[in-house]
């Protein structure tokens, strides 16, 4: 498995064998990437399983991160689902978010949308933003769970106070068609102006076509024009930005 990987690259990093020929060999066998580790990379990766296996909730998350992108061979998501739950189990709000990624795709895992929303949710009220925008994108309708306006514009407006560029512009597209919130487009404006003053690209070009259109439509009923954007919040597969879709 992935230490016994890292255990072997050790070894023959200590004894000044090539760690490319093992990972050839490796590679031919189906076992990881033809690219060898760094033999700093698998120094890191055994002191990180070390301390890991020692009840440090900081390590296991690394651990986990590292067997979840391949550090050393394949992506192991058995392994990082593995050390995940130990550092959730004791309230790390990073592990508690990524678990509930996990549980939401299955990746290492039966596939629960009901216990990663609550995953989710503890990762959230732990101050984890990423959970927060996850959790309005879930609550649009995404992996079965039933559409709730009201919860995707109270998540979005979370992440917003607590200081996300993206959860105001989402504040602001709900509050300008009405979804989840009352209609108030003087506050979706300011709303969306604060996203882009918090840096948001997309919100700039939002700002701009709200404005747009209501000069353009002074004299018309409100009419919900604006789809809420999934841009990075693909619901196929959810999760953050590039974490929401796994490749």
């Amino acid at each position: 498995d992935m230490l016994d990987r890292v255990n072997e690259y050790a070894y023959l990093t200590e004894n000044g064998i090539p760690l490319g020929d093992i990972a050839y060999r490796d590679f031919v066998m189906g076992n990881c990437p033809i690219d060898a580790p760094s033999p700093e990379t698998v120094e890191q990766f055994r002191k990180t399983i070390d301390a890991a296996e020692a009840g440090d909730a900081e390590a296991q998350y690394t651990a986990a991160m590292m067997a979840m992108e391949g550090a050393v061979g394949l992506p192991d998501f058995d392994a990082a689902g593995k050390w995940l739950q130990k550092a959730a189990d004791v309230g790390h709000p990073g592990a508690l978010y990524e678990l509930g990624i996990c549980r939401l795709n299955g990746e290492g895992m039966q596939p629960d949308a009901i216990d990663a929303v609550h995953l989710l949710e503890s990762a959230a009220d732990l101050g984890n933003v990423d959970a927060m925008l996850t959790l309005a994108s879930i609550w649009r309708g995404a992996k079965g769970v039933p559409a709730d306006a009201k919860k995707v514009f109270a998540w979005y407006k979370r992440a917003a106070d607590a200081g996300s560029a993206y959860g105001w512009m989402h504040v602001g597209i709900c509050a300008f068609n009405g979804e989840g919130t009352p209609t108030d487009r003087a506050y979706a404006l300011e709303c969306v102006k604060t996203a882009v003053r918090l840096g948001c690209s997309d919100a700039k070009m939002l700002y701009r076509r709200m404005e747009r259109y209501l000069e353009e439509n002074q004299d018309e009923q409100k009419r919900q024009i604006f789809s809420a954007r999934n841009d990075a919040h693909t619901i196929g597969n959810v999760g953050l930005c590039c974490r929401m879709q796994r490749t």
